[in-house]
């Protein structure tokens, strides 16, 4: 496998994106010309953020200040290579740019228009969040998330922590009938109000949508209303599975399965907001379009997958 970096290059004085144009003449390098920010090998002996630093300084002249790991990257194959790359944020001085000779051209742009301009084949507006979640530091997950674009016939992500790796899978479906007796630790809502906006909620410090674990006696219905009326002060109906995310992990050397349940819901009631009895603390509660959603929860394929499934289920039952 061979490890890479992806470097996003950011001037704080500007407060923009450097975005840099590959030539026609260069496909075996960066395939066909377009816009994209800098990319390279991880060199032997190097670390990530020393071949952050050198791939940037080689292909614009730019000299890094620092480098931010956005604990973000992908799997894919290269002409015939697995290669695995991690994003970075990298802070560049003001200088004179001068390109290699991959590129052609160079533009100095905001987070929206870069995410515009950026030949990115993923999700932009969960670009977007990254990006400027990135630029005030504040990504603190220890895990690294790994979108899988190798595995076929499935959609995956991976989460890797000093060398210890758990996948996540998206399943749609209509019915969790086949779950019942196995292991379920979360059951979520996307819970949608009149005007067709869906519900997040933040209880600490990420945005999420209402939901939690299953009680003893509870069934899975049962879990989702009382979770979303003790996060969200709201009630729900029209409950309808839409498909759920299999977690396979290795815990103290034995490996685990478990399940993470999605439905659809309609919001009948927005009431008055009150302590949340898990946390002692009054959530943050906020309705956004759907397709805002990886802008605040970047939860990658799965939850573009996750999203797609919830607008077609509640496009059919309206």
């Amino acid at each position: 496998m061979i490890k890479k970096i992806l470097a996003f290059i950011y001037n704080k004085e500007k407060k923009k994106w450097l975005i840099v144009k590959t030539k026609e003449d260069a496909p075996k390098t960066h395939g066909k010309s377009n816009w994209f920010t800098v990319t390279g090998n991880v060199e032997q002996g190097e670390t990530n953020e020393e071949a952050v630093k050198r791939e940037v300084k080689e292909e614009t002249g730019l000299q890094v200040e620092e480098t931010y790991n956005l604990k973000w990257g992908s799997i894919y194959t290269w002409q015939g290579e697995v290669c695995e790359e991690v994003n970075y944020l990298a802070f560049v001085k003001e200088g004179k740019i001068i390109l290699n000779e991959e590129h052609e051209a160079y533009e100095w742009f905001s987070v929206g228009d870069f995410s515009k301009k950026i030949d990115w084949t993923l999700n932009k507006k969960e670009l977007e969040g990254i990006l400027e979640e990135g630029v005030k530091k504040k990504i603190e997950h220890t895990w690294t998330r790994m979108d899988d674009c190798i595995v076929k016939n499935k959609i995956r992500t991976k989460f890797i922590n000093n060398g210890q790796v758990n996948t996540l899978d998206w399943r749609k479906t209509n019915t969790f009938d086949e779950l019942k007796g196995k292991e379920v630790n979360q059951v979520y809502g996307i819970c949608f109000n009149p005007e067709g906006e869906m519900l997040i909620i933040k209880t600490k410090k990420n945005w999420s949508l209402p939901g939690g674990t299953p009680e003893q006696g509870e069934t899975f219905e049962q879990t989702l209303h009382r979770e979303v009326d003790e996060e969200g002060d709201i009630d729900i109906e029209n409950l309808t599975p839409i498909g759920y995310n299999k977690i396979g992990q290795t815990k103290n050397g034995k490996k685990e399965v478990f399940y993470q349940l999605r439905y659809i819901a309609s919001i009948t009631k927005l009431k008055k907001q009150t302590i949340d009895p898990a946390t002692g603390i009054i959530p943050k509660r906020k309705f956004i379009k759907p397709e805002e959603f990886l802008y605040y929860c970047p939860w990658g394929k799965p939850g573009e997958a996750m999203m797609k499934e919830a607008l077609l289920r509640r496009k059919s039952i309206n």
